[in-house]
């Protein structure tokens, strides 16, 4: 897009008025770079010790640059860093702290309400009534019961089978 010199609506050869007037400045930078250039070449190329300064008009509305300004900030600004460095250290430190109270307590709070429920279930036991329970079988006792059960159910069919052959063998005799 383009860029907007002017305001909206002001016809483009008026002069903005008013007591900031700061001109338009446009600049472009040529680079030439020589690989390998011959040897007379390259030693004319060393002499010159300065690029020749060009003269701008209007040059008291520019910016001054100053490498020394731009130190400053510079350091300013790592110092902020390291302020800001150490606070944030600080506090990590705090909150860690306050995370390892806070988890001591509530290991504590754990252990507490742990004790509490072995001691009220002490105490429930303590007033139930004792219960008969019938002795229980061991594991021995109840598979040989169950195998025992087996057999003699298949004691049971065998005989009622051997008994319906025998009446149908007799009246197969008997006809």
């Amino acid at each position: 897009h383009g860029i907007k010199l002017y305001p909206p609506g002001a016809p483009r050869n008026a002069l903005p008025s008013g007591d900031n007037i700061q001109p338009v400045v446009s600049e472009s930078y040529d680079e030439v770079v020589f690989t390998d250039p011959h040897e007379s070449f390259f030693r004319q190329l060393q002499q010159l010790r300065t690029a020749p300064k060009l003269e701008m008009a209007n040059r008291e509305h520019l910016e001054k640059f100053s490498d020394e300004d731009v130190f400053l900030a510079l350091v300013e600004a790592q110092k902020y860093l390291k302020e800001q460095l150490s606070q944030t250290k600080d506090r990590f430190v705090q909150v860690s702290s306050e995370l390892e109270q806070t988890d001591m307590e509530l290991h504590a709070a754990q252990e507490a309400f742990v004790k509490k429920q072995q001691a009220a279930a002490v105490k429930a036991k303590a007033r139930a009534p004792a219960k008969r329970s019938r002795p229980s079988q061991s594991k021995k006792a109840k598979t040989a019961a169950a195998a025992a059960g087996a057999t003699a159910a298949s004691a049971k069919a065998t005989t009622s089978a051997a008994s319906s052959k025998a009446k149908t063998g007799a009246k197969t005799a008997a006809s």
